[in-house]
């Protein structure tokens, strides 16, 4: 029961950090998709699939990057209480 409540706990808190580092990261991406939409703009039509793709695992790996980065450090976090007890 307490490892499921931890579980729920660290997932909507992750959540949350998901959405400071976007709005943190928010110049960014804005930057990235500016640059994106002049490719798609410049580009044969059939390779603007491939550019949608690129931008979808570039978020995807961000967001990735993001959950794993607060588990690690949440496990962290309580090994080192554990080692200072």
């Amino acid at each position: 029961m307490l490892l499921e409540w931890m579980d729920v706990a660290l997932e909507k808190r992750i959540w949350e950090i998901v959405e400071i580092c976007e709005r943190e990261n928010s110049e960014l991406y804005k930057k990235f998709d500016y640059h994106l939409k002049r490719l798609k703009r410049n580009v044969q039509s059939d390779s603007i699939e491939d550019l949608q793709i690129l931008e979808d695992l570039f978020v995807q790996k961000n967001l990735v990057v993001m959950m794993l980065a607060y588990r690690i450090g949440f496990g962290d976090a309580i090994n080192t209480k554990k080692e200072l007890l």
